[in-house]
């Protein structure tokens, strides 16, 4: 019964991040979802092992260079935790998804390679990471040259790569729109673009997805 509880709080959240998309039901339900990653037992803790061994590495591997996040300056590791939380809103409790999940920021932000989560974490995993991370550096040709080519990259990505971006995609939105409301107009189009490549995922996860990042679009032109 418990369980269940937890499984339909973290539903009804979700309505909250997609369709609501304002900074007080986000920054409330970031309270929550942190409540829910430290519950013994609770709905972030189910699976096997693979999933809290990508949480403690990623959590060291973006601790270690004092990461942070823009604006609120919170350990970035609670960014993962976002996308991890919104993945499992979602129904989706795949261990390798959500292992990917924690650690889809390591290999493009930390010291951590490709290499070493291939060899802590096996293939499958590796390979999740590897169609999440952006493949362009960020000082080369233009910045819609470098969208086309990660859009490229993202469209021959797994299907359980391309759900974790568009986890990350939504969280990562609503914190562009907090701190940078002018840049976010920017940011908010190209993403919208970016969710039409990811033809693997499920329609109503993307529906979900398009009619948040519309809803803060219009937001901020308001």
């Amino acid at each position: 019964m418990q369980e269940l509880q937890e499984q339909h709080n973290v539903k009804a959240l979700t309505v909250s991040v997609v369709c609501g998309c304002s900074r007080h039901t986000f920054y409330g339900v970031r309270s929550d979802y942190h409540k829910v990653v430290n519950m013994s037992g609770g709905i972030m803790k189910q699976g096997s092992g693979v999933v809290e061994k990508a949480h403690e590495f990623a959590s060291m591997a973006h601790g270690k260079i004092n990461q942070r996040r823009k604006g609120s300056g919170e350990p970035y590791i609670e960014h993962p935790a976002g996308v991890v939380f919104l993945l499992k809103s979602w129904g989706v409790y795949d261990e390798e998804t959500l292992a990917a999940a924690w650690l889809h920021d390591v290999v493009e932000d930390t010291e951590s390679t490709l290499e070493d989560v291939r060899v802590e974490f096996g293939n499958s995993i590796a390979l999740i990471v590897d169609g999440v991370t952006n493949v362009v550096p960020t000082k080369i040709n233009t910045r819609e040259w470098r969208a086309e080519q990660e859009r490229n990259h993202f469209s021959k990505s797994c299907a359980k790569a391309q759900m974790v971006k568009v986890a990350d995609i939504l969280h990562n939105s609503v914190n562009i729109v907090d701190v940078s409301p002018h840049f976010a107009e920017i940011w908010l189009t190209e993403k919208l673009l970016d969710i039409e490549v990811l033809t693997k995922v499920p329609t109503e996860v993307l529906s979900l997805a398009s009619v948040s990042l519309r809803s803060m679009l219009e937001k901020i032109r308001e």
